[in-house]
């Protein structure tokens, strides 16, 4: 009987034994759940390039001739010691604007005029005149192999230059391209008739009294 007892407390203890266990085993079973997140940036790109020379190079202080007949015995038709323009001479300059940046962009365009060489309305020579009188003139070429100016950039005074150059500003969206080419190209007619031909040679005798001077700034910047 005892024997008996001994051995049914046993069983009873082994059940116990499974039971506390599975007890154990669920204490420390849970729910899991996981979420990760993650982001990585560059710095958005610029990149806009502006090519200008600091000195524009439009004006020269010598120009070749133009007359066939006088090559022969000279070379140049005009010869200072300093950057000068005179009837019959031509010249250019260029500026361009490049990049394809990823912010937008605000371009601007900004021309100042310090003097320029015009005769105001009067008598010169014994030529009268109802408005000024601007002898150089620009035309203004976004390709340099097209063979006319832009629309509305042929033959401008320089105070319409100023105009025509600050109008090309504007606003750009991200993304875009730029690319932005041109070529100002100026000249002084070298006769036209009798009554220029006076007035020439009035601006030619004030000599050093007149003189052309501008300067173009380009600002490109980012819109925030």
């Amino acid at each position: 009987m005892k024997k008996f007892l001994t051995a049914k407390i046993a069983a009873m203890l082994l059940i116990f034994t499974f039971i506390t266990s599975s007890f154990v085993g669920s204490t420390f079973a849970k729910y899991i759940t996981t979420g990760t997140g993650s982001d990585t940036a560059r710095v958005a790109k610029w990149g806009i390039t502006v090519t200008m020379n600091d000195d524009l190079g439009a004006f020269k202080n010598q120009y070749a001739t133009d007359d066939v007949d006088s090559t022969a015995e000279i070379s140049n038709s005009v010869l200072a010691d300093a950057e000068v323009v005179a009837p019959g001479t031509t010249g250019n300059f260029a500026f361009s604007v490049a990049g394809s940046p990823e912010v937008a962009v605000d371009l601007q365009y900004k021309v100042n005029v310090h003097s320029d060489i015009s005769l105001e309305a009067g008598t010169y020579n014994g030529v009268e005149i109802s408005e000024n009188y601007n002898p150089i003139k620009f035309s203004v070429y976004d390709d340099p192999e097209a063979p006319e100016a832009m629309e509305n950039g042929a033959d401008l005074t320089l105070s319409e230059l100023k105009e025509f150059i600050e109008a090309l500003s504007g606003k750009v969206a991200p993304g875009t391209e730029i690319d932005k080419n041109y070529t100002v190209v100026w000249k002084w007619d070298f006769s036209k008739d009798d009554n220029t031909d006076a007035l020439d040679t009035y601006l030619g005798d004030e000599a050093a009294a007149q003189e052309i001077k501008f300067d173009i700034v380009i600002t490109a910047t980012q819109i925030d």
